[in-house]
């Protein structure tokens, strides 16, 4: 690999969301490969951390948001990996960097102090009372930052199968303050910014830690009319067996990007019936499973602006629906946007694209162009 061209990449790429995920790839091709680097690939890659780490240490002060230094605390956290694989002793790494990344690492750490407290408590193997007190403390010591703040619901999220450490009476701390939290978005006016992103998780964080007011609180959140966040509120009503309101089971199932997952969800539930007749066909949830699927941030990380069905085949006895998009992701490379490109999406959740571009299988029969596609592509 050419890794002076890989280390001059992540200093040119803008954004640090997009330079966490590059750093995040370089990081785990060097670990999965066990690379052999060169001198002067070493010195490269050393470069490249140290210029990145020292802008990180301003960026984080002048930062406007939580949100902001999210990004940019994954941004640090694949550069660290980057050079725990460089320097496995670090007591050989140059002074400078050692230096650097010892400040960084110190200035992110103070600034993490809420999921440093709710990995500490989950870590320790019981997050009792005392430890759920103090972390329900720093959380509502937020102001001003819902993101911020809400790191102790992703907390609560991301250590979702060690529930069982968390103590009754600790339980009962953090449903009441779920309650609260809710009861508190629901009485807003609008949602201020960073907000949904964080409601969405508490919405779905609600159905473990739930109380008697969960339901109505959630129910009132519906009315904000965010398709991301009612997705969870309405899975956690039906959770605790509550009625949903028709409108906004409707709404989703018209959002290509909810649809098949509201779908499977009702379905889950024994709810189907509530999903609009018309638009519970095969080909209609394949084409929101496949508007899912490229929405990822390691997809196009948005909708295509046009996408449409080509054709469907069976491969192995599976259905495939062919989809043919258009979209203008940063993701792509220029010759890629804008044009004609080939998806596919099945019920096994199959659901892939190479981003093939359209023009170099169209035959310009589509059933032929099915064909051809199924047997290059799909196999």
């Amino acid at each position: 690999m050419d890794f002076e061209y890989i280390a001059s990449t992540l200093l040119e790429i803008e954004g640090y969301a997009e330079k966490a995920r590059f750093a995040s790839a370089v990081a785990e091709n060097l670990r999965s490969k066990r690379a052999l680097l060169l001198q002067k690939d070493r010195d490269a890659l050393t470069n490249a951390v140290f210029t990145i780490l020292k802008a990180i240490l301003i960026d984080i002060k002048n930062a406007e948001s939580y949100k902001e230094k999210y990004d940019i605390f994954d941004c640090e956290s694949a550069l660290m990996d980057i050079t725990a694989f460089l320097y496995p002793d670090p007591s050989k790494a140059p002074e400078e960097l050692y230096v650097i990344v010892k400040t960084v690492y110190d200035v992110v750490t103070r600034e993490r102090f809420l999921e440093n407290a709710i990995i500490a408590a989950f870590e320790s193997g019981k997050v009792d009372e005392e430890a759920t007190k103090e972390i329900i403390k720093l959380a509502s010591g937020i102001e001003n930052d819902e993101f911020h703040r809400g790191q102790l619901f992703v907390g609560l999220y991301e250590f979702s199968k060690q529930h069982d450490a968390i103590t009754e009476g600790a339980r009962k701390m953090l449903s009441e303050y779920t309650e609260s939290e809710l009861k508190r978005f629901s009485e807003m006016s609008t949602l201020p910014k960073g907000a949904a992103e964080i409601l969405e998780i508490v919405c779905d964080v609600a159905k473990s830690f739930k109380t008697d007011e969960t339901a109505k609180y959630i129910t009132k959140i519906l009315s904000f009319g965010v398709n991301t966040v009612n997705y969870y509120a309405i899975e956690t009503l039906l959770s605790l067996g509550c009625e949903v309101p028709q409108e906004y089971i409707d709404l989703l199932a018209k959002s290509l990007f909810h649809a098949n997952g509201i779908y499977f969800t009702l379905k889950r539930y024994g709810k189907k019936h509530l999903f609009p007749q018309e638009l519970a066909n095969e080909e209609y949830l394949a084409k929101s499973d496949m508007v899912h699927w490229l929405c990822y941030p390691t997809e196009l990380g948005k909708e295509p602006y046009e996408i449409k069905l080509l054709g469907d085949c069976k491969v192995k006895g599976e259905k495939y629906f062919i989809f043919i998009y258009k979209t203008d992701s940063d993701n792509l490379d220029e010759e890629l946007k804008n044009k004609w490109l080939i998806g596919w999406s099945s019920d096994d959740g199959g659901t892939f694209s190479n981003f093939d571009l359209f023009e170099e299988y169209d035959t310009g029969k589509p059933e032929k162009t099915v064909k051809r596609i199924k047997k290059k592509l799909i196999g």
